[in-house]
């Protein structure tokens, strides 16, 4: 945390975020069962592209390792892995001076041939208020405004019941996230059901599955 924008991550990169207030300015997703199993959070696929094999940097939730070590620091989490040979640092940080979480995704290729991988980030956002984020997620994300380009995107959440006091009266909640990357992406989804696939999960996604991600 820098005092306002507050990042809660565990040795795999689970875990929630928040602008100040956890209650009406929720960022990344919390789930209800965040204690139990940890699938809410920060997620770094990579695909191999030649045999279509899948892992994630941060191991969970697919288990694919071959060596693993999680450090927490004053305001970080790194986490080094490796798989088939291509060696992973992850780190995630909130720094001085922006209301931000930073993902540094480092890989090496540690085998003796080229490689071609691609490298997909997940994660899930609740805009605003939590417990009607929690109380029907579906729902709740019928009202969010969402704004892409080719770098990332913005997104807000229009309330659809300020009267009762949940949140601001102007029907809008106060802020906005965004996202953006240092390299250009092939592309941007922001559609769960479109990533997941019928039937699947964070374990399976069909998303990671084609060339690209599904529009």
């Amino acid at each position: 945390t820098n005092g306002d924008y507050c990042a809660l991550c565990s040795h795999v990169g689970g875990g929630f975020s928040f602008y100040r207030d956890h209650r009406f300015n929720g960022v990344l997703k919390r789930g209800l069962q965040q204690a139990h199993d940890d699938l809410s959070g920060r997620f770094v696929y990579i695909k191999d592209e030649e045999t279509g094999e899948v892992w994630t940097a941060n191991v969970h939730p697919l288990g694919r390792f071959d060596t693993f070590e999680a450090r927490h620091g004053i305001g970080y989490t790194l986490i080094k892995s490796s798989y088939k040979e291509i060696a992973t640092d992850l780190r995630y940080f909130v720094g001085p001076g922006i209301d931000a979480e930073l993902w540094s995704v480092n890989l090496r290729n540690c085998s003796a041939k080229a490689r071609r991988l691609s490298v997909y980030t997940l994660a899930e956002f609740s805009l605003g208020n939590v417990s009607l984020y929690e109380g029907d997620v579906n729902f709740h994300g019928l009202f969010n405004d969402i704004h892409t380009d080719e770098r990332g995107f913005i997104a807000g959440h229009n309330l659809w019941f300020p009267e009762y006091g949940w949140s601001e009266n102007s029907g809008t909640w106060a802020h906005r996230v965004f996202l953006t990357t240092t390299q250009k992406p092939d592309r941007i989804g922001t559609d769960r059901g479109a990533f997941f696939g019928a039937f699947r999960s964070l374990v399976n996604p069909k998303g990671v599955e084609g060339e690209y991600l599904p529009e």
